[in-house]
């Protein structure tokens, strides 16, 4: 798995790599020690005996030892991870490395913070609990004022707080969600003004939500696996449904970006509330709560989502850890709300409400509540698969190849026989090839990048994380290579299970450490993972996020030139009723008509659009192997006969069916300029 360095340079690389970390280690570890040793010599000096007075052993002066000693054991993840980086050496394991480095680290950082007590914020992280927990006492011990009137909840918990009377937690994480929706929705729309959006998967959904303004349900032209251009015999999403009034007042993809990156940050809340639950015991560890909130906001998985385009998928961390929630307290008509706009969201979602039914009923002991649950997501799961998407598709759910695509070769080379069934019986009389399958440098490196910024804690919460095992599964052995990273969408939906369980798994060991120790280190073990958790979250996102600040961050993404202002005003002349044939970044714009076609799909298109800029772009132009391939399609279509240009303005072309052929030229010229640029570019 390790793999061989490719050259001698390569491996000199790394040991110089590793030496400059151990280097680092070593300079960090001396100057965190000599800190220490200066911090416990104040506060010796500040509590010298008085003068005549008999000293005593504690004000004897620190010694360098005793401070390098505790420091080390701080610093043994960073040299640990000095071993890591030799072991993940190869180029193909370059991610594993880094996001290696960013979990060790911070792990030692939160470890050298815990020797400092945490200051300058350990007044809010302890004395706001130790206020809950006599909070609670109080309210236990006077459930009423002296009018009578209550002062606590029936379970005993203290009223709730005026608005503007907000605790620190709550104020820095209303602060933090808002943040994320501004970033996020400004970076998108600067993503989509200059022409990065795609007309998969953004227009696939205005396209839709336009069309029900014209009668039209779930209408899809873009997607040509459809039957009919009908969406649900690709997927059951009934929720766009629920999105059509909404869009029909603001009719703008830019709506639906906003509409997604406030869904998204909202999904911190119940995170929150969620891990005070679990923390109930500690007087509701609100360290703790906050942190995996914003350890949810700084995961690369939720930030780079956000910028997928549009995705109805976006509903389910806010949903699920709603009905989470919902479910811990006991507010059913919440839960139910929750789990049926969790199951219009897409037909495999039903899997895991379908767990969820039985979490309620086995740990929750809510029989009835989880038996229904159960059923219903069961039953919305078959009628999905066998009823709904074969009436439209008029076949059989394409995509359960993802469920079960690397059992095909126990399926005797026919495709129709892989089955579930089969997948069961291969996972069962396999394990060592199901090992095999999912234990590649691809695997771990999307593990590492999935549950590094929680610390794995989730292991600690089995029966929440169960919960997320069937999509997990789908994703982990479908063998598609895209699904696992998590610089795409797929596995978002398993961010409300992973931090759900993670709330669960700290507070258990939480519990298990109060009780081992009987001295009250229950409450550290929970501050010290809420430290932890923000730290190694923050240099996750640095590494592996798409924040400005992070080192991934794709300026030309961004950037707002003229030529994009350009574009903009030629995407306006373009006749709104023309059936079309767009390119994939061009799409976008034009989404707001019956035939919407990606390039080079024609069917009875009249216009064919294109954006020539991405010639001199470094990267590859969608659905095209190469820009060679996207050139000689576009050659061939001006050679045709057929098609003429009708208007060109600064790198944008409109073809017309039956123009005039006398200035096709004029585009393969164009072309050839944009092709040089790219050429001195690299060469550059």
């Amino acid at each position: 798995m390790t793999g061989a360095p490719d050259s001698g340079r390569y491996a000199a690389d790394w040991a110089q790599t590793i030496g400059l970390h151990v280097v680092g280690a070593c300079a960090l570890w001396m100057a965190i020690a000599a800190m220490l040793r200066t911090r416990r010599a104040a506060s010796l000096d500040a509590s010298e005996p008085p003068a005549g007075a008999a000293p005593t052993p504690q004000s004897t002066r620190p010694d360098w030892i005793a401070a390098l000693s505790r420091t080390a054991w701080a610093f043994a993840p960073l040299w640990i991870n000095a071993v890591g980086l030799w072991v993940f050496r190869s180029d193909n394991a370059k991610e594993i490395a880094r996001s290696f480095v960013a979990i060790t680290t911070g792990l030692s950082l939160a470890m050298a913070w815990r020797l400092f007590n945490y200051r300058p914020l350990t007044r809010f992280m302890r004395d706001d609990a130790e206020a809950l927990q006599a909070s609670h006492a109080d309210a236990r011990a006077n459930p009423s004022d002296l009018s009578g009137k209550p002062i606590a909840h029936a379970s005993g918990m203290p009223a709730k707080r005026p608005w503007w009377r907000l605790c620190w937690s709550t104020r820095v994480l209303i602060v933090a969600m808002a943040a994320h929706a501004i970033l996020f929705t400004t970076l998108s729309w600067m993503k989509y003004l200059s022409f990065n959006a795609s007309v998969w998967d953004l227009s696939i959904y205005t396209q839709q939500l336009w069309a029900f303004t014209q009668g039209k349900w779930f209408y899809c032209s873009v997607f040509d696996a459809l039957r009919d251009n009908h969406m649900m015999s690709e997927h059951f999403m009934p929720i766009v449904l629920l999105l059509a009034p909404l869009y029909a007042l603001f009719p703008d993809p830019r709506f639906l970006l906003l509409f997604q990156a406030v869904t998204v940050a909202l999904a911190a809340w119940p995170i929150y509330q969620v891990t005070l639950w679990f923390t109930d015991r500690q007087g509701g560890n609100r360290a703790l709560a906050l942190a995996l909130a914003l350890s949810y906001l700084l995961h690369p998985l939720v930030q780079h989502s956000s910028l997928c385009d549009y995705h109805p998928e976006s509903f389910l961390p806010l949903l699920m850890t709603t009905a989470f929630y919902a479910l811990l307290k006991e507010r059913w008509p919440l839960y139910g709300v929750t789990i049926l706009l969790g199951l219009m969201v897409k037909e495999d979602v039903s899997l895991a409400v379908t767990l969820l039914g039985v979490y309620a009923a086995l740990v929750r002991r809510c029989w009835l509540v989880g038996a229904v649950t159960a059923a219903v997501g069961l039953g919305w799961f078959v009628i999905a698969l066998n009823v709904v998407i074969p009436h439209f598709s008029g076949g059989d759910y394409r995509h359960t190849d993802s469920y079960v695509g690397f059992v095909r070769p126990f399926a005797d080379g026919r495709p129709e026989s892989a089955t579930l069934g089969l997948l069961l019986w291969v996972v069962v009389r396999h394990p060592l090839y199901t090992l095999d399958k999912i234990t590649t440098l691809l695997h771990l490196e999307g593990a590492l990048q999935f549950i590094g910024p929680t610390l794995a804690m989730c292991a600690l919460g089995p029966a929440e994380a169960l919960v997320m095992a069937p999509n997990l599964a789908s994703l982990w052995l479908s063998g598609d290579a895209i699904k696992i990273p998590i610089k795409f969408y797929y596995a978002f939906a398993l961010t409300p299970y992973l931090y759900v369980a993670t709330a669960s798994g700290v507070t258990r060991l939480a519990r298990w450490r109060g009780r081992s120790q009987a001295d009250g280190r229950d409450r550290d073990v929970c501050v010290f993972f809420a430290a932890a958790i923000v730290i190694v979250s923050a240099g996750l996102c640095l590494q592996h996020g798409v924040t400005p600040l992070s080192s991934g961050f794709q300026k030309r993404k961004y950037r707002q030139d003229d030529k994009w202002a350009v574009g903009r005003a030629f995407m306006k002349t373009i006749p709104p009723d023309a059936p079309l044939s767009a390119q994939q970044d061009v799409g976008t714009f034009l989404s707001h008509r019956l035939g919407l076609y990606k390039f080079p799909e024609i069917k009875d298109a009249t216009h064919i659009v294109l954006n020539l800029h991405t010639l001199e772009d470094v990267r590859v132009i969608w659905t095209f192997r190469s820009k060679k391939e996207y050139y000689d399609t576009v050659k061939q279509f001006l050679d045709s006969g057929e098609w003429g240009l009708k208007d060109m303005a600064g790198g944008f072309v409109l073809l017309e069916r039956g123009a005039s052929l006398h200035r096709n030229s004029e585009v393969l010229t164009a072309m050839d300029r944009y092709l040089a640029k790219s050429s001195d570019t690299r060469g550059r």
